[in-house]
């Protein structure tokens, strides 16, 4: 997982250790008088990505100064990872939560979500990403 602008991206995999993108549809209830079925029609897409792992105070700087920015940040996201040739998922996205978690004798947690903002597209990996 990275996230960027146009030409320089930072690498989030190196402290989040689960990461779960969510893509829905919302759909439209189109049923008429006297049918004895509901009918549908699909609607806008929708998605979310959720990212937990360990907090990093240099990360969590970076990522408090996109919660709530005026523009977008661009994200990129491989399920697979970032080896070339491997699926990545590219979108802009808003920060909605950015949550830290400590408690005695364990490692200090974080964890965000991003709320997909327009449309996801899908590429590969290169060497120069």
């Amino acid at each position: 997982m990275k996230v960027g602008g146009s030409t320089a991206f930072t690498k989030l995999s190196t402290f989040f250790d689960d990461a779960e993108l969510k893509r829905a549809v919302e759909t439209a209830d189109v049923t008429a008088f006297q049918a004895t079925d509901r009918s549908h029609v699909p609607g806008l897409r929708t998605g979310e990505v959720s990212l937990s792992g360990h907090f990093d105070s240099t990360i969590w700087g970076t990522l408090a100064g996109q919660l709530a920015a005026s523009t977008n940040p661009s994200f990129r996201y491989g399920p697979e990872d970032n080896t070339t040739g491997r699926r990545r998922y590219n979108f802009d996205g808003i920060i909605t939560s950015l949550n830290t978690k400590g408690n005695v004798g364990s490692k200090v947690d974080g964890s965000m979500t991003i709320l997909i903002s327009g449309a996801v597209t899908s590429t590969s990996w290169t060497s120069t990403d």
